[in-house]
C-alpha cells in the first residue's frame, strides 16, 4: 500500500506482451515496476508458453525480461520444473470451470493448449486479486465483455 491509503495498481501481463520485439509499453511497465509505482506480474506459465518455441535466443531474451517482474504463481501447477501436462492439476471450482467453458477448449489442438494456458493466467490473476490483465491476444480481447463479468479487466 502506498502512503495516504492509496493502493498500488496490480497489473498482470500476458506472456504475449513480452513476446513483442519492440514495445514501448513493456519498457514503461518495467520502469514503473522497478520504481515501485505499480506492481507488474507475469504468470508462472511463461515456461509452458515457451515450451514449443524453437528460437533459443528469443526465449533467453524474454526470460531476462520476465525475471525483472514479479512472478504470479499458478493456482494449479504442481511441479515447477515440468513443461508437460502430466504434472498439472486442474482445479474444480466454479470460477475455473466458467473460464474453461468461455474459451471452449479442445486440448487436442495447439490452440486449445494455448487457451488452457490463458485460462490458467486469468485464474491466477483473479485468485491473487490483480487489477488489470494486459494482453495483445485477439481471442482474449474478443471476450472482453464476458470476461469482465467474471472479474477479469482486460487492457490492450
Amino acid at each position: 500500500m502506498l502512503s495516504h491509503g492509496i493502493t498500488m495498481l496490480k497489473i498482470t501481463i500476458d506472456t504475449n506482451v513480452i513476446a513483442e520485439e519492440d514495445s514501448s509499453t513493456l519498457a514503461y511497465l518495467l520502469d514503473a515496476h522497478q520504481s515501485g509505482i505499480i506492481d507488474v506480474a507475469v504468470p508462472y506459465h511463461f515456461k509452458l508458453d515457451k515450451a514449443r518455441d524453437l528460437d533459443s535466443f528469443r526465449i533467453e531474451r524474454q526470460k531476462r525480461i520476465v525475471e525483472r517482474f514479479s512472478i504470479l504463481r499458478s493456482a494449479f501447477v504442481l511441479d515447477a520444473d515440468s513443461l508437460g501436462d502430466k504434472n498439472v492439476m486442474f482445479v474444480e471450482d466454479e470460477l475455473f470451470q466458467q473460464l474453461f467453458c468461455l474459451f471452449n477448449i479442445d486440448t487436442n489442438t495447439r490452440g486449445g493448449v494455448n487457451s488452457r494456458n490463458d485460462v490458467s493466467h486469468m485464474y491466477s490473476h483473479l485468485m491473487y486479486g490483480r487489477d488489470v490483465f494486459l494482453t495483445v491476444d485477439k481471442m482474449c480481447l474478443n471476450k472482453r465483455a464476458i470476461l469482465k463479468e467474471v472479474g477479469v479487466n482486460l487492457a490492450h
